[in-house]
């Protein structure tokens, strides 16, 4: 990942997101704005991310505990259900652990064995992540309520790490992205430092990028190489054609440095 944003990202908090907010008069909201943009660069969640996006979420929470009754094939009524669910008390807990297993002593008060418990609630949750609809709705009200909360949006955008982004395409755009929304936020002298910043960062960690106006990254030819033959490793990796073919032409290149400096 040499010469790419994605290899250095962390790099940024210091060189480009400090410095910028280190000014006077720039909006506490920043940060909403930024993350909410970044949110769009990172990748889907994964399996395990999804359930306890589903457990942190009130409403998919109690969706679960009452599929889980109807997988354990448990016939109760609406008010005793509610009753129980929101005696527990899961709800008010802040973490996925925890509010998992107030749950199933909750779901056990109602089903007794405490496997066909753990069976049921980890079916009725898995059904949640695997429907794109519910697994949509659920990022997106955990994610509101981040950006809707400047200090956490600041934490959460300051924890986005290089592997949570979909790839250096998708954080590229969310660079150039970035420089519209410091110029609504601050107009000329707040994007202008953010592009200025965002040069001096190319130049010091030697990204294959020019940085042209208003704010577009355009890869070098070097760049462009350098991430064509990064894709056909990684497909040489599955395919045994473009690994040999690859290996043919590594060693043909080495061959002709060799006879350059005869």
């Amino acid at each position: 990942m040499r010469g790419e944003f994605i290899g250095v990202w962390t790099e940024t908090w210091r060189e480009i997101w400090n410095p910028l907010i280190d000014q006077e008069g720039v909006p506490d909201d920043i940060f909403s704005e930024l993350y909410r943009e970044v949110t769009v660069a990172l990748k889907e969640p994964s399996a395990d991310d999804a359930a306890d996006l589903v457990i942190s979420d009130a409403i998919q929470l109690r969706e679960a505990f009452e599929h889980a009754l109807v997988l354990a094939g448990i016939e109760i009524d609406l008010t005793r259900c509610n009753e129980v669910f929101d005696g527990s008390g899961a709800v008010s807990l802040d973490s996925p652990v925890h509010r998992r297993a107030t749950l199933e002593t909750a779901l056990a008060m109602l089903i007794g064995d405490p496997t066909r418990v753990k069976e049921t609630l980890t079916g009725a949750i898995s059904e949640l992540v695997e429907k794109p609809e519910k697994r949509a709705e659920v990022l997106e009200r955990a994610r509101e309520s981040i950006i809707n909360n400047p200090l956490r949006s600041r934490e959460a955008f300051e924890l986005t790490r290089s592997n949570d982004f979909a790839g250096e395409r998708a954080l590229i755009t969310f660079l150039e992205h970035a420089y519209g929304i410091c110029d609504d936020l601050g107009g000329d002298p707040l994007s202008n430092l953010y592009f200025n910043l965002l040069d001096t960062f190319i130049a010091k960690f030697s990204l294959r990028y020019d940085l042209r106006r208003p704010c577009t990254l355009c890869p070098t030819l070097p760049g462009i190489f350098a991430s064509l033959v990064r894709e056909l490793n990684g497909l040489g990796r599955v395919d045994r054609n473009v690994s040999k073919r690859l290996k043919d032409f590594q060693e043909a290149f080495q061959d002709f440095g060799t006879c350059q400096r005869l």
